[in-house]
């Protein structure tokens, strides 16, 4: 098992601020599983976050061009979190290769017959 940190920047955008956040930090198992896929994660655990970008774009929806205007925010965030990650290299396992019984019984035949397989 090792234990590290690492830096992972990831972004959202949501209907409100909490959304924008809540919805970038869903994210940071994806990015540790893409950045190590031949391991398994045990655990990751937030260190810091540093909000790298934060913006609303504010803008105004008409019903039929001038009917129900409404004002509406859409905001985005990029943050930098830094993690401790715990992972289990799968690849470093060494696993025993076990047949069936059957299929050992079957193999006996065809090489008395004479095949091969």
């Amino acid at each position: 098992m090792n234990m590290f940190r690492s830096n992972i920047r990831v972004e959202g955008k949501g209907d409100s601020k909490q959304t924008a956040i809540n919805k970038a930090l869903y994210k940071i198992q994806k990015t540790v599983m893409k950045k190590f896929p031949d391991s398994m994660i045990l655990r990751i655990e937030p260190f810091d976050v540093t909000v790298i970008q934060a913006t609303e774009k504010q803008f105004t929806e008409r019903f039929l061009l001038f009917f129900f205007r409404r004002t509406r925010s859409i905001f985005h965030v990029v943050l930098e979190v830094e993690v401790n990650v715990s992972l289990l290299e799968v690849g470093k396992i060494p696993f025993v290769l076990k047949m069936d019984e059957q299929k050992k019984n079957l193999k006996k035949i065809v090489n008395k017959i004479g095949g091969e397989q």
